[in-house]
């Protein structure tokens, strides 16, 4: 499978993503730098700005919280993410672009056909996302097949992290004092049960530490979240024109009079859009 061209870079999307975007009212609509009709995919022009990064990781927690996952393990993940794929759903590893042997997506399936011949067979090759399997709705929807059907074995529980992916995603058996200590815990069981590099041990501080900052910047976007969760059994499939108003949950007006009614304002604020 040869690699598509780019068909459609959402410039206009990317550049209205505004800096500390969790500290206002505004919100994402879609997965940023991207190719498609939905600016999904690949990271154009080097572009990985802390904003994008943000925003792509808001897609994926809404995305995976409404299949019944639990934040801290969302925020465990995000923490590998942000260190493999950069939560750009087009990532190709150490920019081998269309090179099937290297790793791709998110989570860097590796080798890339993992994935990708997958995503033809699941949605088909003629989809019309274009090219189709850069879409980060189709890869979060992998993953929550992963742990739902085990997949491919892509979780393969360590004696040091012995659960199976279902209780990773529902927040069973992360240990720790508190969330805090959970998350970064959430971080470890990620990497060893799941992207398993080759130097597992060098790389876990900073993937803890990056998944503490997710938790940190999502903390009060997601306050009523549940330690432990109840996952679908059928996770959402996601068509070419999926976006987050398809995903669900409490509407709009909900977050907005929560924040109307709120004393000061401050503790719902980031609620409202």
């Amino acid at each position: 499978m040869s690699e598509q061209p780019i068909q459609a870079y959402d410039q206009q999307y990317n550049d209205s993503i505004p800096a500390g975007w969790w500290e206002t009212e505004w919100r994402p609509q879609k997965f940023a730098y991207g190719s498609g009709p939905n600016g999904s995919g690949y990271m154009v022009g080097g572009n990985n700005t802390t904003e994008a990064q943000a925003n792509n990781a808001y897609c994926i927690a809404r995305y995976l919280m409404a299949q019944g996952w639990q934040l801290e393990s969302i925020c465990g993940m995000l923490g590998n993410i942000q260190s493999e794929g950069m939560t750009q759903p087009g990532y190709w590893e150490g920019g081998h672009v269309g090179e099937m042997s290297y790793g791709f997506g998110i989570v860097q399936w590796t080798p890339a056909t993992k994935y990708i011949n997958w995503a033809a067979q699941t949605w088909g090759a003629d989809d019309p996302w274009g090219p189709y399997y850069y879409s980060g709705w189709y890869e979060c929807y992998r993953i929550a097949m992963e742990c739902i059907s085990g997949l491919s074995r892509q979780w393969i529980a360590t004696s040091d992290f012995d659960l199976s992916f279902q209780e990773f995603a529902q927040g069973l058996g992360l240990i720790g004092n508190d969330k805090w200590d959970r998350v970064e815990y959430a971080a470890s069981a990620w990497l060893y049960n799941y992207e398993r590099p080759r130097d597992p041990a060098g790389a876990e501080s900073l993937r803890r530490a990056r998944a503490h900052a997710w938790m940190q910047r999502f903390n009060n976007l997601f306050p009523d979240y549940q330690e432990v969760t109840t996952l679908k059994p059928t996770p959402q499939m996601p068509g070419p024109y999926f976006g987050l108003a398809d995903i669900g949950g409490r509407p709009i007006w909900w977050y907005k009079v929560m924040y109307m009614t709120s004393r000061k304002g401050s503790a719902f604020s980031v609620f409202s859009k």
